[in-house]
């Protein structure tokens, strides 16, 4: 996916890491905003699989494959299991790797409809955290906190 998309593609010239987080960030606003379970798999240089959990949250992992099996290997063991795959979303600029989800009945998505996806996500989460805009002021990014921290039906009881 990195390779996919250009502006991971610029930052991979600059660090593998950094692209990698950036591609980690962007599967996070699915994650936060369609509130879908999340798995990003890399090629790993472990012995064993690694997983990660950068949020916190067992809905969203980062899996290393072991060194002896490809990521894109990982992505096929995890549709073969998987108990009902017509719920799996692969996304991957491999076209393999999407030919092996639609044939076990997933969903895939390439790096363009990837891309559309989280931009989505952003403008449906930038649409509700924005307040209603007074014309003659700026909102402050405290200002949009504010808001999106307010109970349904009004705002937060100021503290005397």
């Amino acid at each position: 996916m990195i390779h996919g998309i250009s502006h991971l593609r610029s930052i991979l010239r600059e660090s593998a890491e950094a692209a990698c987080d950036a591609l980690v960030q962007m599967a996070r606003t699915i994650h936060d905003e369609d509130g879908a379970r999340v798995t990003i798999v890399f090629d790993g240089r472990e012995k064993k699989l690694q997983v990660e959990h950068p949020c916190r949250r067992g809905t969203f992992s980062v899996l290393y494959a072991p060194r002896q099996l490809s990521a894109d290997g990982v992505i096929e063991q995890m549709l073969e299991r998987s108990p009902d795959p017509s719920k799996v979303t692969v996304a991957s600029r491999d076209n393999m790797i999407r030919e092996a989800a639609a044939a076990r009945g997933s969903f895939s998505v390439d790096e363009a409809d990837f891309e559309d996806w989280v931009g989505r996500c952003e403008r449906r989460t930038h649409t509700r955290l924005r307040p209603a805009r007074n014309h003659n002021s700026q909102n402050t990014l405290g200002d949009l906190w504010a808001t999106a921290m307010e109970p349904e039906g009004g705002k937060a009881d100021e503290p005397e």
